[in-house]
């Protein structure tokens, strides 16, 4: 799985392919978003759009609530992420989606 970081964008936007794996489902595919965790941190969610529909694109607002930082070494190609004290590399999370590893969970938020 790749997520398309967009500094500018409100909404994070996952895929109708990834909701489905992990068997994620939204009543209004069109206007709903649905609460979920990415990598055990809350976000709120849209299913991506008809003209990037196979494209999972995380906001900023993830990383500024959750502490994240990333960092990209152009010269090496590769992009770093710091999650709180634990550090993951790109590939590393991509690799720990396919065996399920990081979590992606809908959750009801409490009001």
């Amino acid at each position: 799985m790749t997520f398309l970081v967009d500094t500018g964008l409100s909404t994070t936007y996952i895929s109708k392919e990834v909701l489905d794996a992990f068997g994620i489902t939204m009543v209004d595919l069109v206007n709903d978003y649905i609460n979920v965790k990415i990598n055990s941190r809350a976000t709120r969610v849209m299913m991506s759009r008809a003209h990037f529909k196979d494209v999972n694109v995380i906001r900023m607002s993830y990383f500024n609530v959750n502490d994240i930082n990333a960092y990209i070494h152009s010269s090496k190609e590769i992009f770093h992420m710091h999650f709180f004290n634990q550090e993951y590399d790109i590939n590393q999370i991509n690799h720990d989606l396919r065996k399920e590893n990081v979590e992606l969970k809908r959750y009801e938020k409490k009001e």
